[in-house]
């Protein structure tokens, strides 16, 4: 409902800048902000109605797993590499994939190498968003990579059954050049 909202008051205001000869993009794109399992649940119904998709890793996390990151009592169990989140990630980068729409990956996951090779095994994504002083390690990781290998071991990962057991196959199936 929310989407159809939003495309309806976009089209009111291009009506309206139209109606006073305002010059503007024609062309505008909706997204979706996929953060919530909510969101990640009816991606497929979303994709038909939308340009692209950017998934919040640090939201979606944290609602999946209901653990705040920032909050010590809890942020254990916080985990980015939970199988439940990662089938979520997956199932969202798939129907973006079926409907030809642009999928980002934002948050903390985006700098992280480790997790990067994994999103490229997930899927075709069109950007991983994060912060400048990560961009060129996030580059150097993926210039190093062969995504016909992560998109192997990310199948293998997403049959694990827990976060420690996903990252252990991660560390070891992941050739990650490191600086020493």
């Amino acid at each position: 409902g929310e989407v159809h909202q939003a495309k309806e008051l976009v089209a009111e205001l291009q009506e309206e800048l139209k109606n006073k000869k305002i010059p503007f993009d024609n062309n505008i794109k909706i997204g979706v902000m996929i953060e919530t399992p909510a969101a990640a649940l009816i991606a497929c119904d979303l994709a038909k109605e939308v340009d692209f998709f950017s998934i919040g890793t640090n939201d979606l996390i944290q609602y999946v797993m209901a653990a705040d990151r920032c909050n010590e009592a809890v942020s254990d169990l916080y985990q980015p590499l939970h199988p439940g989140v990662l089938k979520l990630i997956k199932s969202t980068i798939d129907a973006a994939n079926r409907e030809n729409i642009g999928v980002s990956i934002c948050g903390e996951m985006g700098a992280t190498p480790l997790y990067v090779a994994l999103f490229l095994g997930l899927g075709e994504l069109s950007s991983i968003s994060t912060e400048p002083v990560n961009i060129p390690l996030v580059k150097e990781t993926i210039l190093g990579l062969d995504c016909s290998h992560c998109k192997k071991v990310a199948e293998k990962a997403l049959k694990l059954y827990s976060h420690d057991a996903i990252d252990a196959y991660l560390k070891e199936h992941i050739n990650l050049k490191q600086d020493d």
